[in-house]
């Protein structure tokens, strides 16, 4: 009975050293709550007046990004059907290949099996119809992997991602465009958003550049206006 009275003293010490232990705990635990989010604060702060020292968005370099994005919107569409027909073509190829391949060689081993029993030799490796079948049979292994090799279907994914992209950026650099007064802080959002789809198209292989296409687009919209004019001055001098 006498040691009953230390030990629940000694109890009653422990349990209040483990809550005063807990209590700590969770004071330590909040005070590096609030220094995480003192320092996002900071960090977050310190960002912004980053953005408020840096250069400037001219009013120019927002009318560029306009200009791309307004190009690249129709442009990749078109690119994205083109590699997916060649995508395609280059697989029904394969497939009808394929196909004549698995139609022909069963004729041609059937008859060959069949002269071979009737005159009593043996199959011959040369035969220029099963000479055919392999040359037909490696053009369609070729034609399935080609297209692979160029990633002509991933292009055409790739680029429809872009092009919807572009289209989402277009809108916020036209109403940038037409703000007044020009928004700064809005304005570096949008030219990041930008630049990051433009990384991203320029990791797209195969395509074209904008000043080939353009040039491309002037010389036919040229020869148009050539064969206009042209057709005009021969129903004038018809008319004479």
């Amino acid at each position: 009975m006498g040691n009953g009275g230390p030990a629940g003293e000694a109890e009653a010490k422990a349990k209040e050293a483990e809550a005063k232990a807990q209590e700590e705990a969770k004071e330590a635990e909040a005070k590096a709550q609030e220094e995480a989010k003192a320092q996002e604060e900071a960090k977050a702060k310190e960002e912004a007046e980053d953005d408020e020292a840096g250069v400037p968005i001219s009013k120019a370099r927002v009318e560029y990004c306009l200009k791309s994005a307004r190009f690249w919107v129709k442009a990749l569409p078109r690119f994205a059907d083109d590699q997916q027909r060649t995508a395609d073509r280059w697989a029904l190829a394969a497939g009808v290949l394929s196909a004549v391949t698995s139609l022909a060689i069963w004729p041609a081993i059937e008859s060959q099996a069949n002269r071979s029993e009737s005159n009593g030799t043996i199959v011959d490796p040369l035969n220029p119809f099963a000479i055919a079948i392999s040359v037909v049979a490696f053009a369609a292994a070729i034609c399935a992997l080609f297209p692979r090799v160029k990633n002509y279907s991933e292009n055409a994914g790739q680029a429809r991602e872009v092009a919807s992209r572009y289209g989402a950026v277009l809108g916020d650099l036209m109403d940038l465009d037409a703000m007044d007064p020009f928004d700064q802080r809005g304005a570096r959002a949008v030219v990041r958003d930008f630049e990051a789809i433009k990384q991203q198209k320029d990791g797209i292989r195969g395509l074209p550049s904008r000043e080939r296409v353009e040039a491309k687009e002037a010389i036919a919209a040229a020869q148009d206006r050539a064969d206009v004019a042209n057709a005009e001055r021969g129903v004038v001098t018809a008319t004479k």
